[in-house]
C-alpha cells in the first residue's frame, strides 16, 4: 500500500503501535517472550534445509508438531539466517504490522462497499475493532502464530477480486489455502460469482506450492514430505481438543455423539446453505455494493474454527464480521442493538483468568461460549445481509 494512503489512518496506527509496544515490553519483562508456535516453524525450517525429520517430531513443547506444508516451511527458511531470539523479534514485528495493515484494509473495504463514514470515525472504529480482538491477539503474539497473516492474505484476496485484479486475488487466496487447507471453503464465493480467472489463479498457486519443494529436494523427497504432511494433519485432532466446535457444543448441550462423518456432513450443509442464500439474493436481483460477496466470504472464513479443532486465537478470523457489525451499530445508533453487541463481544473475548478468575474462566471455556458467540456474530451478519436486501427491494417497489 502507498504510504500516502496510510496517512489518514495515522491516529489508529499510533494507537495500535502503542499497544503492541506495551505487549512486547510486558512479555520481555515477565520473561514470557516465548513464541512457541513460531519456534515450531523456525525449527521445522531448520530441519528441512538440514534434511532432517520435519513431521512427527515435536519442536519445543510436547504438542509442538509441525503440521503445515513443505512450501510453508520454505517460506520460514529466511528466519533461520538469524538466531531464534532475533528471528522471534522480527516475526513479532511482522505480525504487528500485518495486524495494522489488515485492519486498515478492512476499514477501506467497509468504507467503499458498505456505509461510508468520516475518517475520524473510521479511525475510532478501527481502534475499537482492535480492542475487540485484543485478548485473542495477545495470545496470538505470545505464541507467534500466523492467523493474522492468513487474515491479511484473505482480505487482500477479496480486495483484489473487487478491483478485478484476478491473478493477485488468486495468489493471495491460494497462499491462504496452502497454509491452512481447510480454507478451501473460501473458493465458494468465487464459484458462485463465476470469477473463473481468480479460481484458475488459486488452483495454479496451490499447484506451484506443491511442486516448488521438488526443485530443492527432488521428486521422491517431495512426495515423502507431502505424504508426511497429510499424515500430520490427520493426527492433529488426536492431541488437541476444542469446546467451541459444532461437535463439542452438540455433545455438551444435547449429549449427541458425533464422528468425522458429521464434520463432512456439516461442511456439505454450510456449502449448500451458502449457495442457497446466494441464489436467493440473485433471484431478488439485489446484491447491493457487493455486500453479500464480501460478507459471505468473511462468514465462511469465520465459521472455520467452529468446524475444525483448533486453538482459540483462530477466532481472530472473525475480525471482519466484527468490523461490519461495529459499522452497523454506528449507522443505526440503537441502544438495544449496541447493548446486544457488547454482550456478544464479551462472550467472544472476555474469557480471561485475570477478569473472571480461574474457576469461572474454566467454566466459560467448558460451555463453549466463545464458539456460541462466534456463531451469533456470523448469524447477525447474515441477517444483516437479508435485511438490507429486503429494505432495498421495498424501496425499489415504492
Amino acid at each position: 500500500m502507498n504510504p500516502k494512503k496510510l496517512q489518514p489512518y495515522l491516529p489508529f496506527i499510533v494507537f495500535a503501535a502503542v499497544i503492541f509496544i506495551a505487549v512486547f515490553t510486558l512479555e520481555k519483562i515477565n520473561g514470557r517472550f516465548w513464541l512457541n508456535d513460531f519456534r515450531v516453524y523456525y525449527s521445522a525450517a531448520q530441519a528441512l534445509i538440514n534434511h532432517q525429520q520435519v513431521y512427527g517430531t515435536p519442536f519445543g513443547l510436547d504438542t509442538g508438531f509441525y503440521k503445515y506444508s513443505p512450501f510453508v516451511a520454505i517460506l520460514f527458511v529466511p528466519y533461520t539466517f538469524f538466531s531464534f531470539e532475533t528471528a522471534a523479534v522480527i516475526h513479532f514485528t511482522i505480525l504487528c504490522a500485518a495486524t495494522i495493515l489488515t485492519i486498515i484494509l478492512l476499514g477501506r473495504l467497509m468504507n467503499r462497499y458498505f456505509a461510508p463514514v468520516k475518517v475520524k470515525t473510521e479511525n475510532a472504529l478501527m481502534s475499537f475493532g482492535l480492542l475487540c480482538i485484543l485478548l485473542h491477539l495477545v495470545r496470538e503474539l505470545h505464541l507467534g502464530n500466523i492467523n493474522m497473516l492468513l487474515l491479511l492474505l484473505s482480505t487482500a484476496g477479496i480486495l483484489f477480486s473487487l478491483q478485478s485484479k484476478n491473478i493477485l486475488s488468486g495468489i493471495c487466496v491460494g497462499l491462504a489455502v496452502i497454509i491452512k487447507p481447510y480454507l478451501l471453503v473460501l473458493v465458494l464465493p468465487f464459484i458462485a460469482s463465476g470469477k473463473w480467472r481468480t479460481l484458475a489463479s488459486i488452483i495454479l498457486t496451490v499447484i506451484f506450492s506443491l511442486l516448488l519443494p521438488m526443485l530443492f529436494f527432488g521428486f521422491a523427497e517431495n512426495i515423502l514430505l507431502h505424504t508426511e504432511w497429510v499424515d500430520s494433519m490427520r493426527m492433529h485432532g488426536s492431541y488437541l481438543s476444542s469446546n467451541n466446535t459444532f461437535q463439542s457444543l452438540l455433545q455438551y448441550y444435547f449429549g449427541m455423539q458425533t464422528g468425522i462423518r458429521f464434520t463432512y456432513f456439516l461442511i456439505a450443509i454450510i456449502c449448500t446453505g451458502y449457495f442457497f442464500i446466494f441464489t436467493f439474493l440473485r433471484s431478488k436481483q439485489e446484491l447491493p455494493g457487493q455486500f453479500f460477496f464480501v460478507s459471505g466470504f468473511f462468514c465462511l472464513l469465520s465459521i472455520v474454527p467452529n468446524i475444525v479443532i483448533t486453538d482459540t486465537e483462530h477466532f481472530l478470523l472473525s475480525l471482519p464480521l466484527i468490523m461490519i457489525l461495529l459499522r452497523y451499530v454506528i449507522e443505526r445508533k440503537n441502544l438495544w442493538v449496541t447493548a446486544a453487541l457488547i454482550v456478544v463481544l464479551f462472550f467472544y473475548e472476555g474469557n480471561s483468568t485475570d477478569l473472571l478468575g480461574k474457576s469461572i474462566s474454566a467454566r466459560f471455556a467448558e460451555m463453549g461460549l466463545l464458539g456460541i458467540s462466534n456463531l451469533i456474530i456470523i448469524a447477525s451478519v447474515l441477517m444483516l445481509c437479508l435485511n438490507r436486501v429486503n429494505n432495498s427491494t421495498r424501496n425499489r417497489q415504492a
